[in-house]
């Protein structure tokens, strides 16, 4: 633990640890920036950590990897909380996501979140992923999970969950078609998950929608598995589906 607070650039004033019986430790690092813990149960497989951090100095994510790496964990779990927030408060629901046993197969966890924010949760995923692959120009995957639904990872970063597309996508299209005084062509580059295209759809005056995305193997893999996102948009006649480069398109 003393490890992880100096992988994390904190500064070490002191520790404690205490050996239970049979089996299991309890640890505390004290950090000139607050606190470090940890608490093992072997006969489980299982260990929790918690990283305290006061100011910009210290990246407690840097202690996260190098105990992540140091205990060889084959799964893992990690939320980050800014110091004030309500998040757990009002959405006990996203303490779902327990580990039971890190030596459960077929199992993995992605982590994601936003400084600074009230949402940051992690995406745990439920077995293994529906995709999970590399395509010509990303790596692409598909996973469940227990509180966001079916989720899509391109290069590791989480792009779209079906829980809460809802709220970019009604916002990337209707707020540009509603201000337009007479909007009646509409392109959009990218958006492989059919949101944006499902959204664009809702609005009957517009006479060519066309929709351009790099990677066929990303539209068709959300055709499958983000069904409810699409909603069937690909099969609208009214939709031009075009696989290719936006730039190119828009100079020619």
């Amino acid at each position: 633990m003393c490890k992880a607070a100096l992988h994390a650039g904190a500064t070490v004033l002191s520790s404690h640890k205490h050996f239970f019986s049979p089996h299991g430790v309890s640890a505390v690092v004290i950090i000139q920036e607050s606190n470090l813990c940890i608490h093992t149960w072997p006969e489980f497989g299982y260990a929790a950590a918690d990283f305290f951090t006061c100011g910009d100095t210290v990246n407690p994510w840097k202690s996260f990897e190098y105990l992540k790496d140091y205990l060889k964990s084959k799964k893992f779990n990690s939320m980050e909380i800014q110091r004030g927030s309500t998040m757990l408060i009002r959405n006990p629901a996203l303490l779902d996501d327990k580990v039971s046993n890190s030596l459960v197969k077929g199992e993995n966890t992605v982590t994601e979140y936003e400084d600074n924010s009230d949402t940051a949760v992690v995406s745990g995923v439920i077995g293994a992923p529906m995709v999970n692959q590399m395509s010509k120009f990303q790596k692409v995957t598909i996973a469940k999970n227990k509180w966001w639904g079916n989720v899509l990872w391109l290069d590791n970063v989480l792009n779209v969950s079906e829980r809460d597309e809802f709220i970019y996508h009604e916002m990337i299209v209707h707020v540009p078609v509603l201000t337009h005084p007479n909007a009646k062509r509409v392109l959009i580059i990218g958006g492989g998950d059919g949101g944006s295209a499902r959204e664009v759809l809702k609005h009957k005056n517009l006479e060519k929608i066309v929709m351009i995305d790099i990677d066929e193997f990303v539209v068709n893999s959300c055709k499958k598995h983000l069904p409810s996102i699409n909603n069937g948009a690909f099969e609208d006649p009214r939709l031009k589906l075009i696989f290719g480069y936006g730039i190119e398109y828009v100079n020619n």
